[in-house]
């Protein structure tokens, strides 16, 4: 894990030229890959007690603080061969993932690009505001007109790992790899219903989401694994009604 400042200490933005070189540098560094302390943040249920055996050592603290401070996470997907492989890894596997972050940006070695979005901080429709603005700034033909004579430099994450953390790591990359193998991706483009056809019917595109997102899960599992709490709150009849359909 590498951090890499977007300003300067002027608070001067650095231009997206010079951060994009510096980001290539550090993908080419022939290094040995280190450990996967990214992968506790796939365990829900083991990840506050992982967290705070790693906070014991001042060099870890800052390690971390340094991720949770950070605008965003950008990571590598070395092993997607095609799209649909690409999709499934990008949902699922724990390798160079920190799904901890607000959003974290995933590119293949095909250049294509995906986003995971961590919404307990921040309400998943920002997030996506953002994605937005960030696709179209990537498309856009503008030039920036930023000139530095000092250019970012990318600073290595180190840590303290003890065996029996390094221990704990390691079952969770088998965990993960068991949950990945169990899991069929198949990406449908639902083109047929949009947002305006859904407020026409009285209800949020955001609880029409988590209704339909439930009763998939209910049509699969034989239950409702996932209630969303925030949903029942906004939509108590639309809830009940779906139930009562189901």
């Amino acid at each position: 894990m590498y951090t890499i400042p977007v300003t300067d200490e002027e608070g001067l933005l650095y231009s997206s030229e010079a951060l994009s070189k510096v980001i290539e540098e550090t993908f080419s560094l022939n290094e040995p890959a280190g450990s996967n302390v990214g992968i506790f943040t796939t365990s829900k249920n083991k990840a506050t007690d992982i967290y705070q055996r790693l906070t014991v050592t001042q060099l870890n603290t800052e390690s971390l603080q340094s991720m949770a401070n950070s605008l965003v996470v950008i990571s590598i997907d070395e092993h997607s061969t095609n799209s649909n492989e690409a999709i499934h890894n990008l949902l699922l596997s724990g390798r160079n993932k920190y799904f901890d972050m607000t959003l974290q940006i995933v590119m293949t070695k095909a250049s294509e690009l995906g986003y995971c979005v961590e919404y307990t901080a921040v309400d998943g429709t920002t997030s996506f505001a953002v994605i937005q603005d960030v696709q179209i700034q990537l498309i856009s033909t503008d030039l920036e007109n930023i000139e530095m004579n000092v250019q970012p430099t990318a600073e290595k994450l180190d840590w303290m790992l003890s065996a029996e953390v390094q221990q704990e790591l390691h079952a969770l990359e088998k965990e993960n790899k068991k949950s990945d193998r169990e899991y069929f991706t198949h990406v449908v483009n639902f083109e047929a219903l949009g947002t305006d056809e859904i407020k026409r019917l009285g209800f949020s595109p955001d609880s029409f989401f988590h209704m339909a997102l439930q009763v998939a899960q209910y049509k699969t599992f034989g239950m409702m694994r996932c209630p969303c709490v925030g949903l029942i709150k906004k939509e108590p009849n639309a809830y009940a009604l779906q139930i009562q359909k189901i």
